[in-house]
């Protein structure tokens, strides 16, 4: 008999958390489910608990890899052995509220939804804290329609609170990459742009994300060295399907913003790696003067950051200046006397200068 759900477990390296995850999945509430546990070459004894978990429940179905495919190879296996109606993703090292899938799916039947979204807490794997995070935040009680116009409506990319249909990702051969960390991030991007899917959420808090200093993610400074090729992966798809030019905002904004908020994390000999990363994705993209200059007047928060200083510089700042002009060179004035050159220079080329003039001297007065 066809299950409803397919629960797609990818496992690596995770024994000492792996039967949390499990009990979380054999007892739900909603029983129509198969369990697709996909062993990535684990070097440790992981296989020894999926087998004692299978050889009690059926409904597990067991891939062992011959070699290693990292996270979004092991996703992928799964999905291409799901026989559910819908799919849903769990990192072997996380655990699900028993109560989960009934919810959502009743949600999303209620509602004729293609896609099912809920909330997250995380907690240190160490104290055993939770905290809160507004990332994972949902908020959509009504049928809503995710594409170019509502693209940010759901905020977080990752796989592992939601559910899709299997059909959607079957039909459009939507898979993670390979090898790759922010994996989730591709695949959310173009799924979103290729299936624009009708989503319903529940803001509840059923997955619970463990924050571990040794897991993929933990290792920030190495993730990061992926970001342009996942870029270029997401920008080649969106060219491919007719989609680049919809999207375009949304993946410049993706790239740039991505650094500004984990620009301060990272160590300081990766900083220049970064700005360059950077650089050279806007010339990929042939990024324009024009669109930079209107990205950058609505961020004017980041202007101190060191990627805003070296767009600025590379990009837009030498085609507001003269060999003629007077001003001094925009890397020896103070942070202040930047902002004001900005602005100033970014509201005459959008012809907001005489409003702003207008305004400074009534707020003077």
């Amino acid at each position: 008999m066809t299950p409803k759900l397919s629960i797609i477990v990818p496992v690596y390296n995770t024994e000492i958390y792996l039967k949390e995850c499990l009990d979380s999945l054999v007892n739900q509430t909603f029983k129509d489910i198969e369990i697709i546990i996909v062993n990535d070459c684990s070097p440790d004894n992981s296989e020894a608990v999926i087998l004692e978990y299978q050889a009690k429940d059926p409904r597990i179905k067991y891939i062992k890899h011959d070699k290693n495919l990292g996270l979004g190879g092991a996703r992928n296996t799964g999905i291409t052995n799901a026989s559910g109606e819908w799919i849903a993703f769990v990192d072997s090292d996380d655990y699900i509220d028993l109560n989960t899938y009934k919810t959502i799916l009743s949600l999303m039947g209620k509602h004729q939804a293609n896609l099912g979204v809920f909330s997250v807490i995380n907690f240190d794997d160490t104290t055993k804290k939770e905290t809160y995070d507004p990332y994972f935040d949902c908020n959509i009680d009504t049928l809503t329609t995710l594409d170019h116009q509502n693209f940010h409506n759901i905020s977080s990319a990752t796989a592992w609170n939601k559910i899709f249909k299997h059909s959607d990702l079957i039909g459009h051969n939507l898979t993670f990459p390979e090898h790759l960390k922010h994996e989730d991030e591709e695949f959310w991007f173009k799924y979103v742009a290729i299936v624009e899917p009708s989503v319903i959420s529940c803001n509840e808090k059923f997955y619970h994300y463990r924050q571990r200093s040794n897991s993929i993610m933990g290792q920030r400074d190495l993730s990061y060295k992926d970001m342009p090729q996942i870029c270029l992966n997401i920008y080649l798809f969106l060219q491919q399907h007719n989609k680049d030019k919809l999207y375009r905002q949304h993946l410049l904004s993706f790239r740039v913003q991505y650094l500004y908020y984990h620009y301060e994390e990272v160590k300081p000999i990766y900083k220049t790696i970064f700005q360059e990363q950077v650089l050279q994705f806007l010339q990929n993209m042939k990024v324009t003067k024009e669109e930079l200059e209107q990205y950058l007047l609505l961020n004017l928060f980041y202007i101190d950051n060191p990627i805003s200083q070296k767009i600025i510089q590379d990009y837009i700042y030498p085609s507001f200046i003269q060999n003629n002009d007077k001003w001094y060179l925009f890397g020896q004035l103070s942070r202040k006397q930047k902002i004001k050159k900005i602005v100033v220079v970014l509201s005459k080329k959008l012809r907001l200068y005489p409003i702003l003039k207008t305004i400074y001297k009534i707020v003077r007065k």
